[in-house]
């Protein structure tokens, strides 16, 4: 999705992600999800970008900053401590891939 201004430029850029929720015993250890950690990186390395119980989160990026992908991971966390992280998923801007 892309928010334009009226003379057509390009304002953002919106990315929905979502993961699966962790649901069965193997997976959560037998304990119950606490939260969920997802981390972003526009080029200057990974910054959490959501902590909460919710499997998705729509994010908006400034066009103007000409960042040619952003990156995302997610772990969850229980009463164990943190899951391994998720595979890594890339996003690619208009004209980079």
């Amino acid at each position: 999705m892309k928010v334009q201004k009226p003379d057509g430029r390009n304002l953002a850029v919106a990315v929905l992600i979502r993961w699966e929720h962790l649901k069965n015993n193997r997976e959560t250890g037998g304990s119950t999800i606490l939260e969920y950690v997802l981390y972003g990186d526009t080029g200057n390395g990974y910054t959490i970008k959501y902590r909460g119980t919710e499997n998705s989160l729509l994010l908006t990026y400034d066009q103007s900053t000409n960042v040619p992908n952003y990156k995302f991971k997610v772990r969850a966390r229980n009463v164990y401590g943190y899951s391994d992280y998720s595979d890594e998923l890339v996003t690619f801007s208009k004209g980079t891939q």
